[in-house]
């Protein structure tokens, strides 16, 4: 049987594992959430691929975070702390909180972490509006699909006005 230190160690261990292969992380407070609302929130999060969360003693958030992007994070780390991590997609996690905040209005969503900076409460939502990968791909394929069919268009006025001159 483990000891209460090395069980400790072997979560931070972990925990700094995901935190340093995140892309982002957000923490929250969940101070009068019910149990049943929590397992509402676990279940979405089951459900998102590249999403995780995990409610640990913060004395072990900090030793976890220390040293890495999302170190930034100290000093919102009071009360009762859930963390969320986005592996893949830096928006996926923050807007699984934000919405849940929508729904629980005793879940206070403390912080976010991308790219070695600070996004507090107020900026949460653009951090969530970010689009995905598959989103940013269809965008750009919409844009280049345009500029090359006004290319066409063009190209055809052309001929269609050199044909009428001569």
């Amino acid at each position: 049987m483990l000891s209460s230190r090395k069980k400790k160690e072997i979560i931070v261990s972990e925990m700094k594992n995901m935190a340093i292969s995140s892309v982002s992380v957000i923490i929250a407070n969940f101070s009068g959430v019910t149990v049943d609302g929590m397992n509402k929130l676990r279940k979405i999060v089951r459900s998102i691929p590249e999403v995780y969360i995990k409610v640990v003693r913060n004395t072990l958030i900090r030793r976890f975070i220390e040293n890495t992007n999302f170190s930034c994070l100290n000093d919102f780390i009071s009360g009762q702390i859930i963390v969320g991590f986005s592996f893949n997609n830096p928006s996926e996690i923050v807007r699984v909180f934000l919405e849940y905040s929508y729904i629980d209005e005793k879940f206070k969503i403390l912080a976010a972490s991308f790219e070695n900076k600070i996004i507090l409460p107020d900026k949460i939502p653009m951090l969530a509006n970010l689009p995905t990968y598959k989103d940013g791909v269809s965008l750009l394929l919409l844009i280049i699909k345009k500029a090359i069919f006004d290319k066409i268009i063009r190209i055809f006025l052309v001929l269609c006005k050199d044909k009428m001159s001569s």
